[in-house]
């Protein structure tokens, strides 16, 4: 009875919308459609609306999927997406741009046909596209197609996705119909999520989505995810991040969570931020950790100083008090685990399947991994079922979704599996493994590894990173004079692949990119996800590996490895020189490489440094670039560490 009333009440809200999309933009689609209906001997079902009820539907069933949100603030409660939703900034990478994403503003959709949005974990990528699938039906902007890119596999293809959604009558029809009204345009194809697509269908996904883009190219497009190298085979895209939350902007967030808490506690934390706002600063430019900071000052009135403490208070506020709006009431667990035996399976699950980048399960599926991991733990019994309900209910970390169930979010995945390789005897191998495979899934995991054990993480991580940079700093360009641009040019390309690439005539910069990325598959071989155009005729791709997102990652926590201010005059009119038009040209070290002509060698460094310039964790907002004498020092710090605890008898005095 509540979802029919549900129903009924989103039918009241989105109809406004609604029905001006099916009029203006549907129906003249299906009537350009006619003729082929008629063909297919099924032109009735046009004459009786069948087409155009299913898709008023869909766009029913879409705007009410979107209309409400699970957040871990919240846990096991329906939240209204515009009660909780603040204002996203999206920065273009080509101009730098701003476009502020609100009920008035979607400018960044006009000028851009394919979009990528691309950041780190909590920055808001699936609320925002959430948030877009509702304000192009209320904007009557396209019919959206909202598709969750993990649920995408051989078994179950865009189309067949597609297909699902609108839920029409079992016919062989329906699927060509679907597409053929797709390639006629004016949809919003928004792909969220490709960096949570499990790793045995990456493959199969994204030639997928790169044929149903061939296939429907009139549509635009908007595909979400962490940074990561795969996201090459979207080279048309442009690149948009997102803008870190200023003190105010988190400060506004904190009031819309108490607006919809019955324990009133934003006045007192505010307070005790503006007390501690050096401590903290960091932590408030993201909306995922602004909001597990709300959590925890709801459990225990303190504002933790570290991240990984974020997560570990928020897991103990939803074991030991799950609704604390009354009176301290717990619910038992049906497990009967105590907090610690419950965490050490948490660990093993989350493990387990991150390595498989797997963050949604049927139900079956979830219980096989559960089972895996009761397995590999011996000495905790418990009943898979009953650890299973209390996953969903007396510590809601994982929520039912559909007929799916996944993690409240993907980074308490990730915290609990940087607890189990810190817990694990084998945690040096482990992470040495994620080093040397450069696993770019792991990389929320590492910077938690890192607050969870900094000794481990210096000696792997730290040290095999600056290690890698002095080896391509003192082996790279070696036959070139030991000049200022020859040292930049050596400390910027660490991490970083670039070509360069002239066209006959000026174009369009999106125009531009979907030309060279078509005409010239000699680029595929190269891993380039992102394009800055130097002009419009003048394009520079370039590629930013594992190692360079994590000297970004790394420099809150290690500010003294880096150049105090790494600056380059980037006002250059002169353009670089190619030896032949339509032919691109990519940067190495050979003396003979015409990049590295006396004529272009500068103009290339200011290029490097524009590409480099901001980045997506880049917060401060200058060039973030290993300092070489620094490093070595630090490596120096490192091995005295080293031989230091090998020296130590950790068995005397026992």
């Amino acid at each position: 009875m509540e979802n029919i009333e549900l129903y009924k009440d989103i039918y009241t809200i989105a109809k406004p919308f609604v029905d001006p999309l099916i009029s203006t933009i549907l129906k003249p689609k299906l009537e350009s459609l006619s003729a082929w209906l008629k063909r297919k001997k099924v032109e009735n079902d046009l004459v009786d609306n069948f087409f155009e009820n299913k898709f008023e539907e869909y766009l029913y069933r879409t705007y009410q999927n979107c209309y409400y949100l699970n957040t871990i603030a919240f846990p096991n409660e329906k939240i209204k997406l515009n009660e909780i939703y603040y204002p996203t900034t999206l920065i273009c990478s080509k101009d730098h741009k701003r476009y502020k994403v609100d009920t008035i503003n979607l400018d960044f959709l006009k000028n851009n046909d394919r979009i990528l949005v691309s950041d780190y974990a909590g920055m808001g990528k699936s609320t925002l596209s959430r948030y877009l699938v509702n304000r192009c039906i209320s904007k009557n902007l396209g019919i959206p197609i909202f598709i969750e890119l993990r649920q995408i596999n051989k078994e179950n293809t865009i189309l067949e996705e597609l297909f699902n959604q609108l839920n029409p009558i079992e016919k062989d029809l329906d699927k060509d119909f679907i597409l053929k009204i797709i390639t006629r345009g004016d949809f919003i194809v928004i792909l969220d999520g490709f960096d949570e697509i499990p790793t045995i269908n990456q493959e199969f996904v994204i030639k997928e989505v790169r044929k149903f883009i061939s296939k429907a190219s009139k549509n635009k497009f908007i595909l979400t995810s962490r940074p990561e190298a795969s996201l090459s085979s979207f080279g048309d895209f442009q690149n948009f991040f997102i803008e870190p939350l200023k003190k105010e902007d988190s400060f506004t967030i904190i009031d819309k969570y108490d607006n919809l808490s019955q324990i009133k506690i934003a006045d007192n934390l505010k307070k005790d931020i503006n007390d501690r706002i050096s401590q903290i600063d960091e932590f408030l430019t993201n909306p995922f950790l602004v909001s597990l900071l709300y959590k925890s000052y709801t459990y225990n009135r303190d504002i933790p100083s570290k991240r990984v403490t974020f997560y570990d208070e928020v897991y103990t506020a939803l074991f030991k008090a799950h609704d604390l709006s009354k009176d301290g009431y717990k619910r038992q667990k049906t497990s009967k685990l105590d907090i610690q035996d419950f965490r050490v399976i948490l660990r093993d699950l989350a493990f387990n399947t991150a390595k498989k980048r797997l963050v949604e399960y049927s139900e079956q599926e979830l219980i096989s991994y559960i089972n895996q991991s009761k397995e590999n733990i011996s000495g905790i019994s418990f009943k898979t079922n009953d650890f299973l309900d209390d996953l969903l209910l007396t510590v809601p970390i994982i929520i039912r979704d559909g007929n799916k169930i996944k993690w409240a979010h993907k980074s308490i995945q990730d915290y609990f599996a940087a607890e189990f390789i810190c817990f694990h005897q084998k945690k040096e191998k482990i992470l040495n493994k994620i080093f040397s495979t450069q696993n770019e899934a792991f990389l929320n995991i590492l910077i938690l590894v890192q607050e969870l054990d900094i000794k481990t993480f210096r000696k792997t991580i730290l040290f095999k990173l600056i290690k890698n940079y002095i080896n391509h700093y003192e082996k790279s360009y070696k036959k070139f004079k030991l000049e200022e641009h020859i040292n930049n040019r050596k400390a910027m390309t660490f991490g970083l692949e670039i070509c360069f690439l002239q066209l006959e005539n000026q174009i369009e910069h999106n125009e531009g990119r979907k030309i060279v990325w078509r005409k010239y598959p000699s680029l595929d071989g190269v891993k380039f996800y992102s394009t800055f155009t130097y002009n419009t005729n003048f394009f520079t791709f370039f590629h930013i590996d594992f190692y360079r997102q994590l000297i970004e990652l790394l420099y809150s926590v290690y500010p003294t490895i880096y150049y105090n201010a790494f600056k380059l005059s980037t006002q250059n009119p002169k353009t670089i020189t190619l030896n032949k038009i339509g032919t691109p040209e990519r940067l190495n070290d050979n003396p003979t490489n015409n990049l590295n002509s006396a004529s272009n060698f500068k103009i290339v460094n200011n290029e490097i440094y524009n590409c480099l310039n901001p980045r997506w964790t880049n917060r401060n907002r200058q060039v973030l670039i290993l300092d070489i004498d620094k490093c070595k020092a630090q490596m120096d710090l490192i091995e005295k560490e080293i031989k230091k605890d090998k020296e130590i008898d950790i068995l005397d005095g026992i």
